[in-house]
Formats: C-alpha cells, structure tokens, sequence
C-alpha cells in the first residue's frame, strides 16, 4: 500500500451575495493557500467591478451615466454585456439584463415589493434591444428613460471561469 500524501483545502466567504466554498486537494500547504487566495481574490475582483450595489462598482458607474451619454466599457465589461445581448437575443428575451429596473423594486429579504403604478412605469425601461452597444468606441448607451443593468446572470459564473483560469 503506498502512502497518501496532501490533503483537502478549503476556503469561505460571503461574496456577491451569495456564499462561496473553494476546496481542492494539494500536497503543499504553501500552494494550496496561495490557489485559494486566488481563487478568492478573483471572485471579490468581479464583485468590485460588478456589483450593483457598490457605488464604486464599474456596473454601478454605468447605471448611473449610461442614460444620460455612452459610457466607455472596460474590454472585460464589454465582453460579458456583448455576451448577455446574445443571449437576449437567443432567448427572445427571456434572458435580459435590463430586467434590473423592475428587479431593483423588489427587496427579498425584506417582503417589499412595488406598488403596480411604479411597477408599470419601471416595465417601460426593460428591453435589451434598448441597450445601445457601440463595437467600435465599446460604449454603452441606454435608449430608455430609467433603464438600468444587472450582471447577476452572467457576473457569478464569468467570476467561476476566472477561478479556474488562475487555478489551472
């Protein structure tokens, strides 16, 4: 019988909103640590950038400009928007990221929900086909009154593919 060397790893935070659990198997603790402190460096990096909720947030900057002027996208902003408008596209919109001006209404945690009037009015800013993405000056324009994005479809995965990126 030969002797099994190295041990599970594991790692936990509360990130983007939802609980994130790295585990992996090394033999060396100093490589093990430093894979799990990318792995989760990783996943707070697309946090910062993506969060809706934090107002230095690259999302947040958009949603706060884009309705009044395009606004310049990182290449890696760029990537996952032109990436979600595909999938809008593809779905029929059943998959959308504008969905964020009625999503932003609603509170969970809390049991609050909108009243119709501002459900109805909220509706009117949803529509991917109104998000204006500019390929060559990579800028995002909203084409509607209130319209506003939201990542949480694409941010969380996008951040499990970066983790695996610096893992391998």
């Amino acid at each position: 019988r030969r002797a099994v060397r190295g041990r599970w790893w594991v790692r936990e935070a509360a990130i983007m909103g939802t609980w994130i659990r790295a585990e992996l198997w090394a033999d060396d603790e100093r490589q093990a640590e430093a894979a799990l402190a990318a792995v989760m460096a990783e996943m707070h990096r697309i946090d910062a950038a993506m969060s809706p909720h934090k107002p230095g947030s690259e999302l947040s900057r958009i949603n706060r400009e884009a309705g009044e002027r395009p606004v310049p996208l990182s290449d890696e902003m760029y990537t996952l928007i032109e990436q979600a408008l595909a999938w809008s596209a593809r779905s029929d919109g059943a998959f959308d990221i504008s969905y964020a001006a009625v999503g932003r209404l609603y509170d969970y945690r809390s049991g609050r929900r909108p009243d119709e009037a501002t459900l109805a009015r909220a509706r009117e800013a949803v529509g991917w086909q109104h998000l204006e993405l500019d390929a060559k000056r990579r800028t995002l324009r909203f084409a509607r009154p209130g319209m506003c994005i939201d990542l949480g479809g694409f941010a969380k995965g996008h951040a499990v593919d970066g983790a695996v990126d610096r893992l391998q």
